[in-house]
């Protein structure tokens, strides 16, 4: 039976943010000081182009328990990622997904927990919390099939060089880890005759892609990596109720409201 080493078990906290999403970051970053235990620190790694890029130093200070490192990086000069022609027009859309694919850069742990800024958690959550009783990681999938516009699945099968049956990104919490994700960047990489998938390959080509979505099929169909246990659920209502036990989201896009945060304050009493 497989068994993760607990005791010696380091898990990273791993955000990537912008200047858009500080208000949201904020809370976020509240909301684990006040719930998050067991975690060896937070990475948060950020667009810089100005000063105004800075992370806000109230934001930052929230954090008090667990060892906090921010690193700034100069997004690509080059803006294909704004084209709606190649997918959302948000920008940054794709070089955010990319950085999360890069984490183990900024950090010295195995592992890394992903979570978006504009989440927020609103009740304790440890790494064991995502583990089966084994000491497997879940990654949680539901069909293509019963999602109404399965918009990633085209750009996972043409990343994984098959045809996948499941969509994995059903989480608000992502655990990667160091030797499946080298794994994942030099198999994706194969796709296009290269020894490993790259930020310049894939700005300069125009290529889709789902990080989430990407590193699940990857887990479930290429590597099976015993680090992991695959979970498929017959729809999203069926996970719902796991999904919202530990953390809530609103994408960032749609704009902070009262009520928003009203809610994310409810959390943090």
């Amino acid at each position: 039976m497989y068994q993760n080493n607990k005791k010696n078990m380091k898990v990273r906290i791993f955000i990537v943010t912008y200047k858009d999403d500080f208000p949201w970051l904020k809370y976020l970053l509240r909301s684990l000081e006040k719930y998050a235990e067991g975690f060896s620190g937070i990475t948060i790694v950020s667009d810089y182009i100005s000063s105004e890029d800075t992370i806000p130093e109230d934001t930052l200070n929230v954090v008090k328990s667990i060892p906090l490192d921010v690193f700034y990086v100069k997004p690509p000069d080059n803006t294909p990622w704004l084209s709606e022609e190649w997918g959302p027009a948000r920008p940054g859309y794709y070089w955010q997904q990319w950085l999360k694919l890069s984490c183990f850069d900024y950090c010295n742990e195995d592992i890394c927990m992903q979570i978006d800024s504009d989440c927020i958690l609103k009740s304790k959550l440890t790494p064991e919390d995502l583990q089966s009783k084994a000491g497997k990681w879940y990654w949680n999938f539901r069909p293509w099939s019963s999602i109404p516009e399965p918009r990633w699945k085209l750009y996972t099968d043409k990343m994984i060089g098959m045809e996948t049956v499941n969509q994995g990104m059903m989480d608000r919490t992502f655990i990667f880890t160091r030797d499946v994700t080298k794994r994942l960047l030099e198999y994706c990489g194969k796709q296009f005759d290269l020894q490993e998938l790259t930020w310049e390959y894939i700005s300069g080509n125009k290529i889709k892609f789902s990080e989430y979505c990407m590193y699940g099929s990857f887990i479930e169909l290429i590597d099976k990596s015993p680090a992991y246990e695959v979970r498929v659920f017959p729809s999203a209502m069926e996970y719902r109720g796991i999904k919202e036990q530990f953390s809530v989201k609103y994408w960032s896009y749609g704009g902070m409201t009262e009520a928003i945060k009203k809610e994310y304050e409810s959390y943090l009493e």
